[in-house]
């Protein structure tokens, strides 16, 4: 990694100095005093540091495809789960849990997924996917590794159950249930992204930061924020742009070229994860309808109303334990 002279007048503006000389020069320019810094980061940059992803979060995509074409077999699905161990292992062991209260036992993927459905195999693939990409704290966004997860997972669940109940235009089609999941799961691919290059190519800006890294303070440093980098993360991994473009836009809702009310229902669900406390969530959602205001312009376009809205938030927390529980050693 090379390091110039900010200063234009400098002779070392143009110079390529390792970044064991500046760490030495204390990022100071031995000629005329100046910064000396990295050139501008990229997201090429960011992107090109993940040498590789889970099995889990590879499959993803793939599953999608074969869950929305027709032409798709039950052989092909399973098929597809198979070729990670790990996740036959998950998706078995939640068909015998407690919650399905079978009489017989489910031994083969096979007799799992006949009890469980495509739907919940699907958000278990993710939670496992969640728990092996979201295992680091994101100390730049002063974010817990266990909160990131958490509060993934649960958007996850939110985006499936409200996804269902937008009431968008006469002409507007419903989200696939999975792709409501998958837009919800890796909502904060980009900050997670971001952080792991911080962690392998220290960013000498961020270490002098004294509020937490927000999109607004990325697109002062690089002309692109946390959004963008998951958005572009995403294609590269083979993601369709109903995910991608949701991802990217959510904090613009309204300026997406995609499925607006996705968009929008995004928005919203990120932001009720984070602020609303989960025990009343919990209990009685409802308790929250004065507390909780949402932006109107939002809730118009997905058509939800708070009621419905908070109980689909509600349901995240419940499910989310259950899951937990089912899926624990």
């Amino acid at each position: 990694m090379s390091y110039h002279c900010v200063n234009s007048d400098c002779a070392n503006h143009s110079a390529i100095l390792p970044r064991e000389a500046a760490l030495q020069l204390n990022n100071k320019c031995f000629l005329c005093g100046g910064l000396l810094q990295e050139p501008p980061l990229e997201i090429n940059k960011l992107i090109n540091s993940i040498e590789s992803l889970p099995a889990s979060l590879q499959i993803m995509p793939k599953l999608q495809m074969l869950l929305s074409d027709l032409n798709s077999s039950i052989s092909d699905i399973i098929g597809l789960i198979k070729t990670d161990a790990s996740l036959v292992t998950h998706i078995v062991k939640v068909s015998n849990s407690a919650y399905y209260a079978a009489s017989t036992h489910c031994s083969t993927i096979e007799d799992a997924m006949n009890r469980i459905g495509f739907t919940e195999a699907y958000n278990i693939i993710g939670y496992v996917a969640a728990s092996h990409i979201l295992q680091k704290d994101l100390q730049i966004y002063d974010q817990k590794a266990a909160d990131l997860w958490e509060n993934s997972v649960r958007s996850a669940t939110s985006m499936q159950v409200l996804g269902r109940q937008i009431k968008a235009v006469q002409s507007y089609t419903l989200p696939d249930s999975g792709i409501a999941y998958t837009v919800g799961l890796l909502h904060s691919i980009g900050k997670i992204l971001i952080n792991h290059y911080h962690s392998m190519y220290p960013l000498p800006v961020l270490e002098t930061l004294e509020e937490p890294l927000c999109p607004a303070k990325e697109r002062e440093l690089w002309n692109f924020d946390n959004r963008e980098a998951g958005a572009s993360l995403l294609e590269k991994w083979h993601f369709e742009k109903s995910i991608t473009l949701p991802i990217l836009h959510q904090d613009d809702p309204l300026e997406t070229p995609g499925d607006r009310p996705l968009a929008c229902l995004l928005a919203l669900v990120t932001y009720a994860v984070h602020s609303l406390p989960k025990s009343a969530l919990r209990s009685d959602p409802q308790s929250l309808r004065e507390e909780f205001q949402p932006n109107p312009t939002y809730m118009e376009i997905v058509g939800i109303s708070k009621k419905d809205f908070l109980e689909g938030i509600g349901a995240s927390v419940r499910d989310f334990q259950k899951l937990s529980s089912n899926l624990s050693v």
